[in-house]
C-alpha cells in the first residue's frame, strides 16, 4: 500500500517562491502589512525631507517632532474629518520646528 501524498501548506518553501515569482507580497506574516523595520525608515525619510536636508543638526526634541509628523502624515486617513486634525496638527508642530514660521494656508499645510 502507498502512502498518501503530503499536500503542501501556504507556508512551503515551494509556495513562498511560487508566490514571489507570481507578484505575491514577499512579506512574511500578514501580507497587507509593511514591516516595522520598513515602516521605520519610511517614517525617517518623511522626517528627513520635512527637515530640508539639517535633519542631523536638530537638537533632539525637534527632531522628535519632526518624526511625529512624518508618522501622522504616513497613517491613512480614515474620515476628512481626520484629516483636516492631521493636517492641523502637523502645520502647529512643523511652526515650533521652524521656529514659529506657521503654514499660511491650508493647502501649503498638504504640500509637507
Amino acid at each position: 500500500m502507498e502512502p498518501l501524498p503530503v499536500a503542501k501548506t501556504d507556508h512551503s518553501p515551494d509556495h513562498a517562491r511560487e508566490h514571489a515569482r507570481n507578484g505575491g507580497c514577499c512579506y512574511p506574516g500578514n501580507p497587507g502589512r509593511m514591516p516595522a523595520a520598513e515602516k521605520r525608515h519610511w517614517i525617517e525619510a518623511k522626517a528627513r525631507e520635512l527637515a530640508d536636508g539639517g535633519f542631523d543638526r536638530l537638537p533632539v526634541w525637534k527632531r522628535d517632532l519632526l518624526l511625529q509628523c512624518a508618522k501622522l502624515l504616513l497613517q491613512p486617513r480614515r474620515k476628512r474629518e481626520d484629516e483636516v486634525r492631521k493636517i492641523n496638527t502637523v502645520s502647529r508642530l512643523l511652526a515650533l520646528v521652524h521656529d514659529g514660521q506657521a503654514a499660511a494656508s491650508f493647502d501649503e499645510a498638504l504640500q509637507w
